[in-house]
């Protein structure tokens, strides 16, 4: 899939073109915020190019019209593959490189080297809590000498980086993600009774809900086992879980054993991810890693208390507890706890919720998340082409003189 080439416009101020690099654009975190900034700023403050190492994947369709997509279709350990990618960098003549996730840095790192275009490596945390492995160790360490330039969406990132990769934290930016103040906002009540109603939630119910992959790193288990405590103790206590992944037939399984099959809620995937934050009173992330969570902001924003575990940068979201409460990872005995004492407090949930909001709204926005990311872009990517035009205009004026 290959959309036409974006043209510039030939008066005004030049904008810069950013390839961002991604393995495949399936519908994880960090690809809905690269689509998002893209249908942002695309033909107006940046022109973007999009290329995908292994396939498109679902969210391909959303990028807009006239944003070129190259799928390279790569095979895993392919050995040309950064001479391929190498080759979209010349052909769309691109001003800056942006390596989204570790997975794909060697390619464009060798690719920029090989094309003399500057890099920009970026790390949105990994899918696991044992951080980088021995062989990832191995293969980044000739990174920080041929790429300046990192980019972190939390500060426990780059913290990781310096400390697993020698990766100097001044070269290290933080650029946390942004959620939209508009699309989630606190629900009116007519709203919030039809979702509820479509969940088939009894009013009195105290609803805890998550969005996430099923996957081990988001510890979903801890939660159904949380839950499964409080219900136990005779709380009415219901779980909604928004989000599919490997491990759905384990939890369904699991929440079958400990007989809260029924209080349980699996919708998979949905769209509707307001309306259904709206629709509950308790959200909780039992993740065992993260950088900066999408799903917390967008729980924070949507005005709904949150408890969350102590990684990443939950604590500093959180406001080391006040606004929102910190468990440690991997303990349903805590959780349980904390659960059963906010589901009979909701004017706590409503203390919790408001500053909640107060504080994505002073340093989380989309619209802050995207000036960030522009002033990146035209930083570094105008430059890189100013001194690549000065070094073309001065080329024949060299070979005058020999």
């Amino acid at each position: 899939m290959t959309n036409p080439c974006p043209c510039r416009p030939p008066d005004g101020p030049r904008r810069p073109r950013v390839l961002h690099v991604v393995n495949t654009l399936d519908g994880g975190g960090m690809e809905r915020m690269l689509v998002s900034l893209v249908r942002a700023t695309a033909g107006d403050r940046l022109d973007h190019v999009v290329c995908a190492l292994r396939g498109p994947g679902e969210l391909a369709d959303r990028l807009p019209a006239g944003v070129p997509l190259e799928p390279l279709h790569a095979r895993n350990g392919e050995s040309r593959t950064f001479l391929r990618l190498a080759q979209v960098i010349r052909r769309y003549r691109v001003d800056v490189v942006h390596a989204r996730g570790c997975g794909v840095w060697s390619d464009a790192a060798l690719a920029c080297a090989l094309t003399r275009r500057p890099v920009i490596l970026g790390f949105h945390g990994l899918q696991n809590d044992t951080g980088f492995t021995l062989r990832q160790r191995h293969r980044s360490t000739w990174l920080p000498f041929v790429c300046r330039r990192f980019v972190s969406v939390s500060y426990a990132g780059r913290t990781q980086l310096e400390r697993e990769l020698a990766i100097p934290a001044h070269r290290v930016e933080v650029i946390p993600n942004g959620v939209s103040a508009d699309r989630f906002a606190p629900p009116t009540p007519s709203r919030r009774d039809r979702t509820r109603m479509s969940l088939g939630v009894p009013p009195s119910a105290c609803v805890v809900g998550t969005v996430g992959s099923l996957t081990p790193v988001k510890d979903h288990a801890t939660l159904v086992e949380a839950v499964a405590a409080c219900r136990a103790g005779g709380a009415d206590v219901r779980l909604l879980i928004v989000g599919d992944g490997p491990l759905g037939p384990d939890l369904r399984g699991q929440a079958h054993r400990l007989a809260v099959a029924d209080a349980t809620i699996f919708v998979g995937v949905r769209e509707d991810i307001p309306d259904l934050l709206g629709a509950i009173d308790l959200y909780v992330s039992s993740s065992r890693s993260e950088g900066v969570s999408n799903a917390i902001l967008e729980a924070m924003c949507t005005g709904l208390c949150v408890i969350a575990t102590r990684v990443g940068d939950n604590a500093r979201l959180l406001e080391e507890g006040r606004a929102g409460v910190l468990v440690p990872p991997h303990d349903p005995t805590i959780l349980g706890r904390e659960i059963l004492a906010l589901a009979d407090a909701p004017a706590r949930r409503k203390e919790l919720g408001a500053q909640a909001r107060r504080q994505v709204l002073a340093d989380y926005t989309f619209d802050n998340t995207v000036e960030r990311y522009v002033e990146l872009y035209r930083r570094v990517g105008v430059s890189a082409a100013g001194g690549r035009q000065a070094a073309q205009m001065a080329m024949p004026l060299c070979q005058s003189t020999l």
